[in-house]
């Protein structure tokens, strides 16, 4: 590997000469057990219910035209299904010239998709970030207007975009006629197809997404996060939404 201390004061050197060597070598070691690389990322087809809920909690749909406004913006259509991005992230771009904020968390995010659409876009979500100022994790929030009125997305902005396409779904929400003629619409599991860079399909299916422990796992933890921000309480410790190579879900 490349010597990290090369061209370093000779002074701090606990062997002489050592600021002066370029490649530090050494044996090669037999690992006795496979190690895997763990994703980075995950895909996971969620219920529009499920999306809807918790824009409506976070917009208090009802409390003012400009918050009706920002929900009808951002919920799903008809026509549409929600997927859920969980990635790890080290860091997000900001708006001011590239200039990028460190993460080094799972950082998770909910976005309705259309047949034909790209699966991953810019999307608000409710990104904690340190603050040097207050010395503490702080939820940042886009300081220039995006929609028309008072009442703006909550969070940041946070590009998701990838190349892969929804094909194709069935369920989400459809209408269901009755024998009594009657039409009701109803809410049932998204089956999704998609397909990849590499032209490789993949199905999702909502329920298996909502039962997934793994999921439910990088998902709480996220919720916990973000929830201690807001509230001020004392954040998970490190530990539970930090990065062990071995031991990540």
């Amino acid at each position: 590997m490349k010597n990290p201390n090369e061209g370093a004061s000779a002074a701090l050197m606990t062997k002489p000469g050592q600021e002066q060597i370029k490649v530090l070598e050494g044996p090669w070691t037999q690992i006795g057990q496979s190690v895997t690389v763990p994703s980075e990322s995950y895909l996971y087809a969620i219920e529009r219910k499920e999306f809807h809920d918790k824009l409506t909690a976070l917009y208090e749909l009802g409390k003012d035209k400009d918050s009706k406004e920002v929900f009808k913006r951002l919920d799903a259509r008809d026509d549409q299904v929600v997927v859920e991005l969980q990635q790890w992230r080290e860091e997000v771009r900001m708006e001011n010239g590239g200039v990028r904020e460190p993460v080094g968390a799972w950082v998770v995010a909910d976005m309705p998709v259309g047949r034909g659409e790209y699966v991953g876009r810019k999307t608000f979500i409710r990104l904690p970030l340190w603050s040097s100022k207050d010395t503490a994790y702080t939820l940042r929030e886009m300081p220039a207007k995006m929609f028309k009125g008072e009442k703006q997305p909550q969070g940041w902005l946070v590009d998701f975009s990838s190349q892969s396409i929804l094909v194709d779904f069935e369920g989400g929400k459809v209408k269901t006629k009755l024998l009594t003629g009657r039409t009701i619409d109803e809410e049932s599991s998204s089956e999704l197809l998609i397909t990849r860079p590499d032209g490789t399909l993949v199905v999702l299916n909502s329920a298996t997404g909502a039962a997934d422990p793994k999921r439910q796992e990088r998902v709480s933890v996220w919720e916990n996060w973000v929830k201690s921000v807001e509230t001020g309480k004392p954040a998970p410790k490190k530990e539970d939404f930090g990065r062990d190579p071995l031991k990540m879900p």
